[in-house]
């Protein structure tokens, strides 16, 4: 009797040893996959223009950004901007942190499709994505209205050069890993004192 007891205990044990083991193979798997995703799997994000390319104290500084989740699949996307400026007078290249805004929006699907203007995808090979220069004055001359976003009461205390940085992300659905997109928007002038 005590040897049927130990058989079954071993076969028991057994099969539970190829049960935790399937189970962290596939769970193994499952998470390289989502580790290994390209971020277009989950949205393609093309970027942020300024809506003006000069603003005057006290406007907030407003942006248009674009882009869509993959598959129509609604997300949720952290959007994280930084406002950089220097004096408006610098000869310097160094741009000085502002402030950072967070922000999470909730079953995120599409913000301002534009047709007929190419714009640069990210890929496996580049999470960074920017709007060129010309398209940024196409898309604001357009006619065309866009959904438009504020940094509210950020803005620069002197008469600045600036630019808003972005980094956009959202989790895997199993192990809730981020996925990001980086990109600048191009340059604007802001006037604190204008004369």
């Amino acid at each position: 009797m005590k040897h049927e007891q130990a058989v079954t205990v071993k076969l028991a044990f057994s099969k539970l040893t190829i049960f935790v083991a399937v189970l962290a193979t596939a769970l193994s798997i499952i998470y390289l996959y989502e580790k290994n995703q390209d971020t277009t799997a989950f949205f393609t994000y093309y970027g942020s223009i300024p809506a003006k390319t000069t603003f005057y104290s006290p406007e907030p500084i407003k942006s248009m950004s674009f882009g869509y989740s993959a598959n129509g699949q609604g997300l949720d996307m952290k959007f994280v901007n930084q406002l950089w400026c220097k004096p408006l007078d610098s000869s310097s290249i160094k741009f000085d942190l502002i402030a950072t805004r967070a922000l999470v929006i909730e079953d995120f699907n599409e913000l301002n499709q534009i047709d007929g203007i190419f714009m640069k995808a990210i890929s496996k090979t580049t999470t960074l994505s920017q709007i060129g220069i010309h398209d940024a004055e196409v898309i604001r001359t357009n006619g065309k209205q866009y959904a438009e976003w504020s940094l509210d009461d950020i803005r620069p205390l002197i008469d600045s050069v600036c630019y808003v940085n972005s980094d956009v992300s959202t989790e895997t659905k199993l192990f809730r890993l981020e996925k990001h997109i980086h990109f600048d928007g191009s340059l604007f002038d802001y006037y604190v004192n204008p004369e």
